[in-house]
């Protein structure tokens, strides 16, 4: 009978592991995952404070940054569960704000998307035109063509849309000081 213990862990921050307890120094080794060292010397028993302090710092900031994106990730799972249960228990207007806000809510969200995306084309187009010289003579004259018109039709629907999106989004936020707090107000 052969007294051999075979221990599935990761092989690269073992290796630091083995030169700690080989040579007395814990060091970070440039192949190794900050996270993953971590793991495997909590796996091992061995107190992070044997690292040297450069390491150690390295580990830690790695460690933390990891922490805090898994709990951004968490909240904003939690929000996604909120949400879909207050449209499955709401109505027309639950399912309009979920389409709103987020665009992998089924095909009402992508249209919704696709529409916004195209309304944004269509201002910038609109307002490329409305700056070249011969609108701009015009509109210094006083006249106004029918291209102008058309212009400002296009203008006053995408102004409309932006004005509908941006009260739906209101109207449906839970927290409305966060909304209007929020950068994409």
């Amino acid at each position: 009978m052969r007294h051999e213990f075979f221990f599935d862990r990761d092989p690269l921050a073992f290796r630091a592991i083995l030169n700690f307890l080989a040579k007395g120094k814990l060091r970070l080794l440039r192949e190794v995952c900050n996270v993953a060292l971590n793991v495997e010397l909590l796996y091992w028993g061995i107190n992070l404070g044997q690292m040297e302090v450069c390491c150690r710092q390295r580990v830690i900031h790695c460690v933390e940054e990891l922490a805090e994106h898994e709990r951004k990730e968490e909240e904003w799972r939690e929000r996604r569960r909120a949400l879909r249960a207050s449209v499955a228990q709401g109505g027309l207007f639950s399912m309009l704000g979920e389409a709103v806000e987020n665009p992998h809510s089924g095909a009402a969200g992508k249209l919704f998307a696709f529409l916004s995306i195209s309304m944004v084309v269509v201002t910038v187009v609109s307002l490329c035109m409305s700056s070249m010289s011969d609108q701009q003579e015009e509109e210094a004259m006083g006249k106004c063509s029918q291209k102008c018109r058309s212009l400002f039709v296009v203008e006053s629907v995408c102004v409309a849309w932006f004005s509908i999106e941006f009260l739906v989004r209101f109207l449906h936020t839970q927290s409305k000081l966060e909304f209007a707090r929020g950068p994409l107000t």
